[in-house]
């Protein structure tokens, strides 16, 4: 959960109106794109009950965190004057 941690911390400095940058940003992006598919193939493979659930809410807060950081990236884009 590290990742999360990084992610949060991104999202924290941006709406501090501190600048993010869209390279970091992608670049967790990936590696939490990366985590969900991990725990996407463990969570097909799971047989326990509470396994399933513990892994289910893993991949809730990732899904949800990257939304937030996709909408925060497409602003970054937005406020980058094209030549």
């Amino acid at each position: 959960m590290k990742l999360i941690k990084r992610l949060n911390r991104l999202l924290e400095n941006a709406s501090d109106s501190q600048p993010v940058s869209a390279k970091e940003l992608k670049k967790v992006l990936k590696k939490l794109k990366h985590k969900s598919q991990d725990l996407s193939l463990q969570l097909a493979n799971c047989q326990s009950d509470d396994e399933k659930t513990a892994l289910e809410e893993k991949l809730e807060i990732i899904h949800c965190k990257r939304q937030k950081a996709l909408t925060l990236l497409k602003d970054i884009k937005n406020k980058v004057p094209k030549n």
